[in-house]
């Protein structure tokens, strides 16, 4: 794989206290679906709604169903009913500098 070609996101290495009450069902179907929004931190469903998103992260439909309840309870994505699936901090996360103090350590 040539690095330089890929695109790439961001996941933090410290937890939230939301990811901490996610359960590993959700904060799987949560990184898988990070890897497929666009850079605005969105993915169209289309008709398809959730039975595509769980083909396109390759998850079963009944894990995704349940992880995007809670996902959605917490406000970590959005489903919309224009068929859109939106992470809502997904920009602000990617494009966060790290302050002078992080750079120092």
């Amino acid at each position: 794989m040539r690095f330089e070609d890929e695109r790439y996101i961001r996941v933090y290495t410290r937890d939230s206290m939301t990811v901490l009450m996610l359960s590993w069902q959700a904060r799987a179907v949560l990184w898988e679906t990070f890897r497929k929004v666009d850079r605005a931190g969105i993915i169209d469903l289309g008709e398809d709604g959730i039975d595509g998103l769980a083909a396109m992260i390759r998850i079963p439909v009944q894990v995704v169903k349940e992880a995007l309840d809670e996902l959605t309870k917490r406000k970590v994505l959005e489903l919309r009913a224009d068929g859109l699936l939106v992470a809502p901090r997904f920009v602000e996360a990617q494009e966060a500098k790290a302050s002078d103090r992080a750079i120092q350590k």
